[in-house]
């Protein structure tokens, strides 16, 4: 049964439960209207008697009364492979999953993973998501507190080529570093681009990876495919040769994901760029530098830069420092060799630890409870 738009108690309950503050569950004005168009009343009411804590698929099946087989069947396949709106976390102790309701920060790219269930949607359902991000998450954002290790988020990781060979590389740091590291590795859909559905690009789509326990599920829920990593780097080359950004999380180890971003579709980086949403991100230990000597003037990189910190300045191509990611996209796609990427910080830049244990420390800001 299709979930009731007009039954507020339950919908607030489902809000509650993917980690809204309680001060913006009346006020929300996209969510619960996209939430129709995903789950069933069915759905909504699981969700709701779940909340916002992770249980064991025993303690699951207790709440819903019902058993283990059942709670495994509404969980893995229907919320969680088919539609993303539950997420399995790794227990860091015992080894297994627990669930929880997807929460907020995650909600887009969990329910948009599944390009099968994305193509049964209409196009009213992404112009919700695009209204939501544009009027509503975007502000969110700017709510994120910045303390130490915990924030920000996202980093950008640097393209191995771009970086002179004299200077110092941290494996953790660049594309090839991170592929070379993984044991297993997957390729999905980028799930911006499938809620743009083309409209504002035509970059790559199958351009985003998850590696290792996180790549499994992808693989295991047929929402990616596995690649080799010589498939990996050649396919994040290609995605640089069109000026695609690659982003990861903000730590050393630990790496469940490289995306690959645009700035016109990808929510991070249109936060970032166009709303000065900073907090979200760190940039490279790099910055780009233009020799006017070996520039020629032909603009081939202005384009490419998805941090707009590119200009032209007496015929010849400008970095603005402050607006500079350091991603590498303009050294590779320059074909006279005029940018360089120069090392400004140092690796104290990059938060130590784990990717997953990361988020977590999140945990207060967007309702996930380890």
């Amino acid at each position: 049964m299709k979930l009731n738009f007009k039954d507020k108690a339950l919908i607030e309950k489902v809000l509650y439960a993917i980690g809204l503050p309680k001060d913006r569950i009346k006020t929300i004005k996209y969510l619960p209207e996209i939430l129709e168009h995903i789950m069933s009343q069915e759905d909504a009411e699981i969700i709701a008697k779940l909340g916002p804590k992770l249980y064991t698929l025993e303690e699951t099946a207790s709440i819903l009364g019902i058993t283990e087989e059942e709670a495994q069947q509404a969980i893995e396949e229907d919320l969680f492979k088919k539609k993303g709106l539950i997420m399995p976390f790794p227990d860091l102790l015992s080894g297994s999953f627990k669930y929880r309701a997807t929460p907020l920060l995650l909600l887009h790219d969990m329910t948009l993973l599944n390009a099968h269930f994305a193509e049964e949607q209409d196009i009213s359902f992404f112009e919700l998501w695009d209204k939501f991000y544009e009027e509503e998450m975007v502000p969110e954002f700017g709510n994120l507190k910045v303390e130490g290790d915990l924030a920000p988020i996202f980093r950008v990781v640097t393209v191995d080529e771009s970086i002179i060979p004299t200077q110092e590389v941290l494996p953790y740091e660049t594309v090839k570093g991170i592929i070379n590291k993984a044991n297993l590795i997957s390729v999905q859909p980028c799930v911006c681009r499938v809620r743009t559905h083309g409209k504002n690009c035509d970059y790559p789509l199958e351009v985003c990876m998850a590696f290792g326990p996180a790549a499994k599920v992808v693989i295991d829920q047929g929402h990616g495919r596995e690649v080799t990593k010589e498939e990996a780097l050649e396919i994040k080359k290609k995605a640089t040769e069109t000026g695609l950004v690659h982003l990861s999380s903000n730590a050393s180890s630990g790496f469940i994901f490289i995306c690959s971003c645009c700035g016109c579709c990808c929510g991070a980086i249109h936060a970032i760029v166009y709303h000065d949403k900073t907090n979200l991100g760190i940039p490279s230990r790099y910055q780009s530098q233009i020799d006017p000597e070996l520039c020629i003037g032909c603009e081939t990189c202005i384009p490419h830069c998805q941090f707009r910190a590119i200009s032209m300045e007496d015929d010849k191509a400008l970095v603005d420092s402050s607006k500079c990611w350091g991603c590498g996209v303009c050294v590779a796609v320059c074909p006279q060799g005029a940018p360089t990427l120069q090392l400004i910080h140092d690796k104290h830049q990059i938060a130590r630890g784990d990717a997953i244990m990361n988020l977590a420390k999140y945990g207060k800001q967007f309702g996930i409870k380890l």
